[in-house]
C-alpha cells in the first residue's frame, strides 16, 4: 500500500545548473547608477564571477528586478603598490538586476553582466 522512497543521493543541482562559472568571494566597493549616471545605491560585492556578481546595498526602491543599470566596481591592485600607482581600478559594466532580496535593512542584488564598459 505505501511505497518506501529512498533519499536521492545526488545533491540539489538547481543552483549549480544555472551558473555557468564558479564564483569567488569578494569585498569590493560598488556603485549602482541609472542610465543617466545618477547614483542609485552604494554597497559591496559579496561574490563575483565572469558573468555577474552579488552585492549588498542600502535598501532602495529604485532597484527593481529586470532593470538595467551601470555598476562600477573598485578592484584593488593585487601587486604591491609602487610609487605613483593608485589603490585599484574602477571597472564599469552594463548589468541587469536579475535577483533582489530583502536582507533586514539592506538589499541583496544579483547582477548579471551584459557588457563591459571600461
Amino acid at each position: 500500500m505505501f511505497r518506501r522512497y529512498r533519499e536521492d543521493p545526488r545533491p540539489d543541482t538547481a543552483t549549480s545548473e544555472r551558473r555557468r562559472t564558479g564564483r569567488a568571494g569578494a569585498a569590493y566597493p560598488i556603485m549602482i547608477m541609472d542610465g543617466r549616471g545618477d547614483v542609485m545605491a552604494r554597497g559591496r560585492a559579496t561574490d563575483i564571477s565572469q558573468h555577474g556578481l552579488h552585492a549588498v546595498v542600502m535598501a532602495q526602491s529604485a532597484c527593481s528586478q529586470g532593470k538595467r543599470v551601470v555598476i562600477e566596481v573598485n578592484i584593488p591592485n593585487t601587486r604591491p603598490r609602487k610609487k605613483g600607482r593608485g589603490k585599484g581600478r574602477n571597472v564599469r559594466y552594463l548589468a541587469e538586476i536579475a535577483r533582489k532580496e530583502q536582507l533586514g535593512q539592506m538589499l541583496g542584488l544579483g547582477l548579471r553582466f551584459i557588457e563591459k564598459l571600461t
